[in-house]
């Protein structure tokens, strides 16, 4: 006869409480990470600080309902300025970029869905949609309106941009803003560009 193992009820009951606790903790964490991706962070308005002639705007971090605010530094290229943030579901923060582009009132007028996103010059920014994937441009409207296709690219400056691409080996060239080669460049020209950084350390 098999033998049998008796647990008394209090140890039953403490044995039953973690579980479930345990599994409410679990669906706390996935459904939120669900929610995360369904219900992005979609804060339309941000409050701009003006010092000593630079701006500022407050970021937060959210995390099991906890909130951390930050005083965060940022540039406004053709009157608009580029942001970085998490999404946010059932005040877990999460590790999944959000760009947007904000004006000098701190209205959000751009979200692009993208990997990596540049500052905005000459009414174009450099984008690379997805991770590995090639750099094009938008328009303030989010339209891509020069294809991914350099393998880095720096921000337009009186209508020209230096990009990288890999034709003859990998070479430098300059082009114009409907993405027409202009002529080979011996090196990149000295503008600012996010996508010629290491992305991990080129959130602004």
């Amino acid at each position: 006869m098999p033998k049998t193992f008796k647990i008394n009820g209090g140890e039953f009951m403490k044995r039953k409480i973690i579980t479930i606790a345990s599994l409410v903790v679990l669906a706390l964490v996935l459904g939120g990470f669900t929610m995360s991706i369904l219900f992005p962070n979609n804060r339309s308005h941000y409050k701009i600080y003006e010092e000593d002639g630079e701006y500022y705007y407050k970021n937060s971090y959210c995390l099991l309902n906890r909130t951390w605010n930050e005083k965060k530094q940022i540039a406004f290229e053709d009157d608009l300025a580029l942001i970085s943030e998490y999404k946010t579901a059932w005040g877990i923060t999460y590790t999944i970029t959000l760009w947007k582009f904000i004006d000098k009132n701190g209205k959000v007028v751009l979200r692009p869905d993208v990997y990596l996103a540049d500052a905005f010059s000459d009414g174009l920014a450099a984008i690379m949609p997805f991770e590995g994937s090639n750099w094009g441009y938008i328009n303030k409207n989010g339209e891509i309106v020069i294809e991914p296709q350099f393998t880095r690219a720096s921000m337009f400056k009186d209508g020209f941009a230096s990009v990288h691409i890999e034709n003859d080996g990998g070479k430098w060239v300059l082009i114009n803003k409907n993405g027409e080669y202009v002529q080979d460049l011996d090196e990149p020209l000295n503008w600012k560009s996010y996508s010629q950084a290491d992305p991990k350390n080129d959130l602004p």
